[in-house]
């Protein structure tokens, strides 16, 4: 269904007038709020408060980007859109007005296309503003306003012209056509009917035509009418219109001057109207008219009856009308009661009336209507309801709805219909409101119970872990709930009267009373209990606790304070400490999350003095042994390394065998408090086990004639060191000559002279040399 009422209730725009032209509440200002959030406040309240409206928390929190309750933190600055709040409504408030005044003048048959996109426009802006989108709110306003504005002027030009009558509503498929047509158009809503134009409605289908002097002919399914006559005399102010019935129902609400008349004619029978609510229908050879209001009188075969108010009566075709019947008593409307508000929500999208059942009715007719009680704007009429109640999900666009209901007796006459109510249709998406002040999140209580506090709407079912909770008139709860020890789920549901529902959980967890304890890391170094040593100028304290819990450390000589707090999941911590002198104090307060406390003392001591490595027996710098005991003491030592071996250490006593490789070996020897000090020691050792190896020589079998000198040199290598002199031996025939070589240190070679005397002659046969290092590996060389 097509609407071109202004979709907001009347009262609503009364108020929103009066706050505007008074300026008295002190709610809003010309300019955006900026406000600071503190524990305990209610995002509820503040709306309330700045923006009238409780329920526009959810729009502050749109402002300024947060996307739910739980990120808001004391200290924020919150921004309050009350300058765009107040532009949007007072928008809504100008086009309204406008539209009345362009409607007034007759923009509906005058210039309907205007006023049409005039109501669309409006509506969008109301659209926008319920989904906070302030700013579009108000450029629609505008676009509304002037488009009211064009169609009021187009209405006052227009108004010497001849009269029309315009499709104000449709539903479903109507149809027209004119006289020079010969087949049926589509008629476009706020289509202009002339004289002699038919009009018709096919299944399902209704339409309402409206006549320049606001008289109203809704015709329903499967019917057709005729515009015979439509004339209008300026100059007298007078108005006559004739429309004639071919087939179907027609329900006729006409204006009351007395100057403007219409008559509906229909085929057979003669009809004098005085009543500006009737009903009349056609069907089959058959005319039934039902009278709500004055008189009408009707002729057919020579017969004249007169239907008074709430009579009705059938004609047959060219037969004398029936005698006058009461019509059927109107019957009581129940659900919704009178305006009340009417939810719907993702759970349920219909809209459902009741009203109680009338005896002899074989069915009833409901009209619901957009926000006239005159029902300008039928939104659903449902002919031949067979129960006493109906569901509709035709009711898409918030605002207020007029609804009534006729009975229908066994003959097919409406009879009266009932009072009008009203119901206040509001879409609701939106999850329930709800914030819970006590207990926090993952809080740590030391009782058993807690009472859960908090607020959330007015009306809404409340249940924590299943069980009912009052929520009290201005949506505040208090519940107590009994702990277990350790961590307690709280289930939370909460539903609105729309039907939306909000699911979530928190968690608290009881802690009994238990003494508190800090376990120090094993690696921090210390001589006794709760002593401790640095080697510098400052100390790293690490250790456990209980998770999450704050930790004070203090020293009252220095003046000093700290503080850190435990992990939350495994309870270590770690702080630095500075060490001002060369004993430190220190008082440790802990304080749990749960709120138990605990004290301790600790001392540390800077110790900058690394460990003294005494060795026993000084280690050779040569040696011939390839195995060597090496003994010590490590005073104050921790931790001693010899050549990257890591040696334990017995009373601060050491022993490390040591086996020698050939050549150079090096002994490293590094030594470790448990703060970390250090001192190294390190010593080379020559391993030698093989004796000196001759590498070059002037060795010569000469001979000898009355004695001689002969010389001798010898190159030797060794690792360890030559001895000074090597002793040398050679023979000339049967005689032996012994001498002495003198080492040259600086070339390693072995030089001498041996003196032949001259009574010697020969051949030297033989050379030996005796050649030994300084650790007494030997050989003798031969040539």
């Amino acid at each position: 269904m097509q609407r071109s009422k202004v979709k907001i209730h009347e009262f609503y725009i009364l108020v929103c007038l009066l706050f505007f032209l008074i300026g008295t509440s002190p709610s809003y200002s010309q300019q955006d709020k900026i406000i600071t959030y503190s524990e305990g406040m209610s995002i509820r309240e503040i709306a309330r408060e700045h923006l009238n409206d409780a329920n526009l928390w959810i729009e502050i929190l749109k402002v300024n980007n947060l996307s739910d309750l739980t990120e808001l933190k004391p200290g924020m600055k919150l921004k309050i859109p009350s300058k765009t709040v107040i532009a949007a409504e007072k928008g809504l408030t100008k086009s309204l007005g406008k539209i009345r005044e362009a409607t007034k003048a007759g923009a509906k048959v005058l210039a309907p296309g205007l006023i049409l996109n005039a109501v669309r426009f409006r509506d969008q802006a109301i659209s926008a503003r319920k989904n906070g989108e302030w700013q579009e709110s108000v450029a629609l306003s505008e676009k509304a306003f002037e488009e009211a504005q064009k169609a009021l002027d187009e209405s006052i030009s227009r108004n010497d012209v001849a009269v029309e009558a315009v499709l104000n509503d449709k539903r479903g498929d109507v149809e027209g056509k004119k006289e020079t047509d010969l087949t049926w158009k589509e008629a476009p809503l706020f289509s202009r009917f002339v004289e002699k134009e038919k009009v018709r409605t096919l299944s399902v289908s209704t339409a309402e035509i409206v006549f320049r002097d606001d008289s109203r002919l809704r015709l329903n399914e499967n019917s057709q009418a005729v515009i015979q006559k439509m004339r209008k005399n300026i100059i007298e102010n007078k108005q006559e219109s004739v429309v004639s019935l071919v087939e179907g129902d027609i329900y006729a609400i006409l204006s009351g001057s007395p100057k403007k008349k219409m008559d509906i004619d229909v085929p057979g029978v003669i009809t004098d109207i005085k009543s500006k609510n009737f009903w009349i229908n056609k069907d089959k050879g058959e005319v039934k008219v039902a009278n709500y209001e004055g008189e009408i009188a009707l002729t057919s075969a020579g017969k004249t009856i007169v239907l008074e108010k709430n009579k009705g009566s059938s004609v047959l075709f060219n037969r004398k009308p029936a005698a006058p019947k009461e019509l059927l008593p109107p019957p009581s409307l129940s659900l919704p009661r009178h305006n009340s508000i009417a939810f719907k929500s993702v759970k349920n999208k219909s809209i459902e009336f009741k009203w109680t059942s009338i005896k002899d009715a074989s069915g009833y007719w409901i009209e619901i209507a957009y926000e006239s009680s005159d029902f300008h704007e039928i939104i659903e009429s449902k002919w031949m309801v067979k129960s006493n109640e109906y569901t509709t999900e035709e009711l898409n666009i918030d605002g207020a709805y007029y609804w009534r209901v006729a009975a229908i007796d066994k003959y097919g006459f409406p009879g009266r219909k009932s009072e009008q109510l009203l119901v206040n249709v509001t879409s609701d998406f939106n999850i329930p409101f709800v914030t819970v002040s006590n207990p926090r999140e993952g809080e740590l209580l030391q009782t058993d119970s807690v009472f859960v506090t908090g607020e959330t709407e007015r009306k809404a079912i409340l249940k924590i872990n299943k069980e009912n909770v009052p929520v009290g008139d201005n949506g505040e709860f208090k519940h107590l709930v009994v702990l277990k020890e350790g961590e307690n789920k709280l289930d939370f549901y909460i539903e609105d009267p729309a039907g939306n529902i909000n699911q979530f959980a928190r968690y608290a967890s009881y802690i009994a009373k238990k003494d508190i304890t800090i376990e120090t890391d094993s690696s921090l170094s210390g001589d006794k209990e709760n002593g401790f040593k640095s080697s510098s100028n400052g100390f790293t304290f690490s250790g456990k606790t209980d998770p999450d819990s704050r930790i004070d450390i203090s020293s009252k000589s220095d003046n000093f304070r700290a503080n850190t707090y435990s992990n939350i999941e495994n309870g270590k911590f770690t702080i630095n400490l500075p060490l001002l002198r060369e004993h430190n104090k220190f008082d440790v307060m802990i304080k749990t999350k749960a709120g138990y406390t605990a004290e301790q003392k600790f001392e540390v001591e800077r110790d900058i003095n690394p460990p003294v490595i005494k060795i026993k027996k000084q280690i050779p710098d040569k040696t011939a042994s390839k195995q060597y005991v090496l003994e010590g003491i490590i005073s104050d030592g921790y931790k001693l390394v010899i050549n990257d071996e890591d040696i334990s250490l017995t009373a601060d006593h050491f022993v490390k065998n040591l086996d020698f490789e050939y050549g150079s070996n090096l002994i490293k020897i590094n030594a470790e408090d448990n703060v970390g000090n250090v001192s190294s020691y390190e010593k080379e050792v020559i391993f030698d086990n093989k004796p000196p190896k001759v590498s070059k020589h002037n060795l010569k079998k000469v001979n000898v004639k009355n004695g001689g000198l002969i010389d001798v040199t010898i190159d030797v290598e060794d690792i360890a060191g030559l001895k000074r002199a090597a002793k040398t031996v050679l023979v000339i025939g049967k005689e032996s000559f012994t001498g002495y070589l003198k080492l040259n240190r600086m070339l390693n070679k072995y030089e001498g002279t041996i003196t032949i005397p001259s009574n010697i002659s020969g051949k030297v046969s033989s050379y030996t040399v005796e050649l030994e290092d300084v650790l007494g590996n030997n050989t003798k060389f031969e040539y």
